[in-house]
């Protein structure tokens, strides 16, 4: 896989900086390429890759049922009933601990236990661990290019799945467009050959997840893995071994990359905020300056300046009060300064961080789920929709009957909490039970509510009230 970059928006700013956002939401359709999912894929060097590792699957499965073990011998005080092996040194050192003994007879000790020899199979020699490490790399490596290959699917079966959402607001669909432009024609090239690839990483993982709990794998994989590769009789001399061995010469895997230490993530990060802003009902009579981002957005009652502090951008939304999200590069430090609430920020999907990526065509919504919740935490008194700018009705709650968003507030420990969701049959619940795989399963809990939601949700996308914001 080629790693992913972002050096292209570097190159954005020499020739885009300081303009008009109605200058810079245009280039959004023209130049501006803010969605790549397919273009960083290497098809190939996957396809090379995987064929390395069916020539060493029949190893690795012999391995995990016939492995090469050591006898260690060991020595334990055992009860005199279960001692099989003893030498002249149990009798030395009964002699010594006379708490071992039973009774004396006519001058003859009886023990009740004694030192004995015992032999255990010792699996941790330096070729199994050699065997553990090429598991856990080729699972590594299948795993990682699995969540790259769903995405790619998920991506397009979204984008059709999206089109017929009819409780969004228009400059959803907008944006839709814009990031979709030229995807289409390149998916329709490599969607086969996706599937395929996907169908074969399925097969390899589940035969070595099926194996897992054989001993000479569970036995060896909490230790240091991070072992230097040299030669031995075994991996020399043993046929399946010297498989092992050959395969992890051959096989090259991409380290893994922090792109956030990448500078320009920083710049993406920057543009897919005024992108997701823009796209939001928000509007702007500033210019946009990338490298001192200090720019005043307006959405009916809603105002909200984006500024960027060394590697960090502080949210500050303006209705009623004032609320301030600060979203921090994972890899920077923290400033201080004041705000409600922290987010991390990664190009590295996990469940501390807001998922980030050029290759992830969800990265604006999630983004767009920070506006929505600012907005929401800066209003006391609820008369129009924060996501349509419609009138609200107050019952039990506030619910939007355009585009059927309801607000929830909730007080716990004193303190004020809302929760959003959207008054809508949830279709998707029966995919989720239905799903197995870990990757769509996840992506259908996220979209229970289109987004809409600003508190995490359940494995059955209910909302999660976390009390840390």
């Amino acid at each position: 896989m080629k790693p992913k970059t972002y050096s292209y928006f570097n190159n954005y700013i020499t020739d885009y900086n300081n303009i008009s956002t109605l200058k810079f939401d245009n280039l959004t359709s023209t130049k501006f390429n803010l969605f790549a999912s397919i273009d960083s894929f290497d098809f190939l060097e996957l396809e090379k890759n995987i064929e390395l590792i069916y020539k060493v699957l029949p190893s690795l499965k012999h391995i995990f049922i016939n492995p090469i073990i050591h006898l260690k011998e060991d020595s334990e005080v055992l009860p005199i009933e279960m001692s099989r092996n003893i030498s002249n040194k149990s009798f030395e050192y009964l002699s010594f601990h006379s708490e071992h003994w039973s009774n004396i007879e006519k001058g003859k000790i009886r023990p009740k236990k004694i030192l004995t020899k015992t032999y255990q199979d010792n699996y941790s020699i330096y070729e199994n661990i050699v065997f553990t490490k090429c598991v856990n790399d080729i699972l590594s490596y299948i795993r990682k290019n699995l969540h790259e290959l769903n995405d790619i699917i998920y991506s397009n079966k979204k984008l059709e799945i999206d089109l017929l959402e009819h409780t969004n607001h228009e400059n959803y669909y907008v944006a839709l467009g814009k990031l979709q432009s030229g995807y289409i024609r390149i998916f329709s090239k490599y969607s086969k050959q996706a599937i395929k690839l996907i169908t074969k990483l399925n097969e390899i993982n589940d035969i070595l997840t099926s194996r897992l709990n054989k001993k000479v794998y569970q036995l060896n994989k909490d230790k240091n893995l991070n072992i230097k590769l040299h030669k031995s009789n075994i991996l020399l001399m043993d046929k399946n071994y010297s498989k092992v061995y050959k395969f992890l010469k051959a096989f090259k895997q991409e380290s893994s990359q922090d792109i956030n230490d990448d500078p320009d993530y920083q710049y993406f990060l920057k543009f897919l905020l005024i992108f997701s802003t823009i796209n939001f009902n928000f509007e702007s009579n500033d210019n946009i300056d990338f490298d001192n981002l200090n720019i005043n957005f307006k959405y009916n009652v809603y105002n909200l300046n984006i500024k960027s502090i060394n590697d960090n951008i502080l949210l500050t939304f303006q209705n009623d009060t004032i609320y301030k999200i600060l979203l921090k590069k994972s890899s920077s430090k923290q400033e201080f300064m004041y705000y409600d609430e922290l987010i991390n920020v990664s190009d590295i999907e996990s469940t501390n961080n807001l998922f980030i990526s050029v290759n992830n065509i969800d990265s604006f919504r999630r983004l767009q789920q920070v506006l929505l919740k600012g907005m929401i935490y800066s209003t006391r008194n609820f008369k129009i929709c924060p996501f349509c700018g419609d009138l609200l009705i107050q019952k039990n709650n506030y619910f939007c009957p355009n585009c059927y968003t309801i607000i929830e507030e909730k007080t716990i420990n004193n303190n004020l909490y809302f929760i959003t969701k959207i008054k809508a049959k949830n279709k998707f619940l029966p995919l989720i039970e239905k799903t197995k795989d870990k990757f769509l399963r996840n992506r259908l809990i996220e979209r229970q509510f289109y987004f809409r939601n600003i508190t995490r949700l359940n494995s059955l996308g209910e909302p999660i009230i976390d009390e840390k914001k």
